[in-house]
């Protein structure tokens, strides 16, 4: 049986339809995280950007105190000084060699305003994630 050139085209467009359509989902749904509403900026607003700054400073100081003055009474709750201390004493020493965040972006959940941080290390270590969670 020899195949034909209509068996090997039909398959060959068919393909290349699907990979448009992909590329073309693709590009949208890229469009729709960019422009969307609860989508930040490059930026924290002011108020998120002066609570992650003193949540970083407190931790790389191992200063509690300072770690939850921006804290509620459930925060404080469930951050005790022991379960700080130990948070502070395995980043403190990378966080002291050079430690860039990046502000990632935010999100509602729960009733609360979410922003996302990536820890860069100047040691060339794992980066990390920090979570941050807002409500009024």
């Amino acid at each position: 049986m020899k195949i034909g050139a209509r068996e090997i085209i039909l398959p060959a467009v068919g393909f290349a339809i699907g990979a448009v359509v992909a590329a073309l989902l693709t590009a949208t749904a890229f469009w729709l995280i960019r422009n969307s509403p609860t989508q930040s900026t490059s930026r924290a607003d002011a108020i998120t950007q002066r609570c992650f700054d003193t949540l970083l400073a407190a931790t790389a100081a191992n200063n509690y105190d300072q770690f939850v003055s921006v804290a509620d009474d459930t925060f404080r709750s469930r951050i005790t000084p022991v379960a700080f201390e130990s948070i502070s004493q395995s980043l403190a020493p990378r966080m002291q060699r050079g430690c860039t965040p990046t502000y990632l972006g935010q999100f509602q959940q729960n009733g609360a305003q979410v922003s996302l941080w990536r820890l860069a290390f100047s040691d060339g270590g794992d980066d990390r994630l920090a979570r941050m969670s807002m409500s009024q």
